[in-house]
């Protein structure tokens, strides 16, 4: 694992954890990335990426892309992996429900009418707030 930048031109850099050397430049967003999620699960490390080319990506800890996630009508905002699920929070005022295997949207709820901005679990229950 490194540090990773996310830039307003989409690119990703990541850098050595102890020397802060760049030793990478992911290039898989054309819009700029809003917002990272390091999740570390049992055998199952991953960094999540959203960005205003309305997509999430979902990585290795290595930088190999892993999948894509497109189907947002504007820029994500937010990202909440869930188990076997991925939320997801845009400034077309959705929130997206995701196969994270098969990068399918499973639904999508409409209510907030402006951009979804943060995404939380609680327990059972998953909270989202817009502007």
């Amino acid at each position: 694992a490194g540090v990773w930048v996310g830039t307003d031109t989409g690119v990703i850099l990541v850098y050595h954890a102890r020397t802060l050397q760049s030793t990478e430049a992911l290039r898989q967003h054309c819009g700029g990335v809003y917002t990272l999620l390091y999740t570390h699960r049992t055998g199952a490390r991953a960094v999540w990426s959203a960005a205003n080319d309305f997509t999430v990506c979902r990585w290795e800890v290595s930088g190999a892309l892993l999948q894509v996630y497109a189907g947002h009508s504007n820029g994500v905002r937010a990202v909440l992996p869930i188990g076997p699920k991925l939320w997801s929070g845009s400034s077309d005022a959705t929130v997206r429900v995701w196969d994270v295997g098969e990068a399918q949207c499973e639904h999508v709820l409409q209510g907030h009418t402006a951009a979804v901005l943060a995404l939380a679990a609680n327990g059972p229950a998953v909270l989202s707030s817009s502007e």
